[in-house]
């Protein structure tokens, strides 16, 4: 089983390598929005006034600045930093919820399907791009998931 966890660690870790060492202007592009017009909006400028070195303006409704705040209180850097390791928390979380979900016993202890559920999900395009452009689509299906499983009743399982 460690080997199945190091190789999800190697693919989950590329992905963040390829996201930090990606070239301006999409390096963390859709962050680097989010941070930009958060702080604009913190300093009394218009949130919708903002737009990034590439054209990119801020297209989220008012609430998601809100949720944005802490992100904008940092450096660039550091806020690059931080959703970074969120997002890969979100990947650990939304596997972990895929696999509860989904494999039974006959399949085996869920335990030996964790790694290769990371593993799948940090390959995927979704997953790439999330990380590689700093995206809040991670978050948005950790939400939407944890909503649908709370209704289905994954617990029961």
């Amino acid at each position: 089983m460690a080997g199945a966890w190091l190789v999800a660690g190697i693919a989950l870790g590329a992905q963040v390598l390829a996201a930090w060492l990606s070239p301006a202007p999409d390096h963390f592009a859709d962050l680097h929005v989010y941070w930009g017009a958060v702080r604009e909006l913190l300093t009394g400028r218009g949130l919708y006034s903002f737009s990034a070195a590439n054209g990119d303006p801020f297209t989220y409704p008012p609430f998601a600045a809100l949720l944005l705040v802490p992100v904008a209180w940092l450096g660039e850097g550091a806020a690059q930093a931080v959703w970074t390791a969120l997002e890969v928390v979100a990947v650990l979380a939304l596997a972990r919820l895929a696999v509860r979900a989904s494999v039974r016993p006959s399949l085996g202890p869920r335990g030996l399907w964790l790694p290769a559920v990371v593993t799948v999900l940090a390959v995927s395009a979704p997953v790439a791009s999330s990380i590689h452009f700093g995206q809040v689509s991670l978050f948005v299906t950790l939400a939407a998931a944890v909503t649908l499983l709370s209704c289905v009743g994954w617990w029961s399982w």
